[in-house]
């Protein structure tokens, strides 16, 4: 394991560039990358149902109703600590309670040799409807992600 620990959140609205910059940290810096949506991907796939927005929102409601609404923050937390990269990304924060991973992670304390921050990733509306526009994704819709008068908050 390296001597320092580098975790990096990325925060910010659907298609507004936070797997384009996670991708190249993973190809540049060869980070590890972590996604709160991989864990309800997850439950989904065992499941053996339908990998949409819908059932994503659901089984995420359920789980933090249910358990407590940092549950998915914790597993992630677990999941960065066991990782010995150098460098580890969190995509998709989306709650105050995803924050949780900065202070539970032993290896984020003060007196410690790690180091966390959260990015936020910004982009113009046309840029993000382009995005939408160009997806592979048939799952995502992008004319019900976007709100008329301007991006989704």
């Amino acid at each position: 394991m390296s001597d320092k620990k580098i975790i990096i959140g990325f925060v910010g609205e659907i298609a507004s560039g936070k797997d384009t910059a996670v991708m190249y940290l993973v190809k540049k810096y060869h980070a590890s990358q972590y996604k709160f949506s991989g864990i309800l991907r997850d439950i989904l796939n065992r499941l053996y149902l339908e990998l949409s927005r819908e059932n994503l929102q659901k089984i995420s409601q359920v789980l933090r109703e249910n358990f407590s609404q940092d549950i998915l923050s914790k597993v992630i937390a677990s999941d960065v600590q066991a990782d010995n990269n150098a460098i580890v990304i969190v995509n998709g924060i989306r709650r105050a309670s995803d924050i949780v991973l900065s202070t539970s992670l032993p290896t984020c304390a003060p007196a410690t040799n790690a180091w966390f921050s959260a990015v936020k990733t910004a982009t113009t509306r046309q840029r993000r409807l382009n995005s939408f526009k160009k997806t592979t994704r048939p799952r995502l819709n992008w004319k019900s992600q976007l709100l008329p008068n301007g991006p989704a908050t």
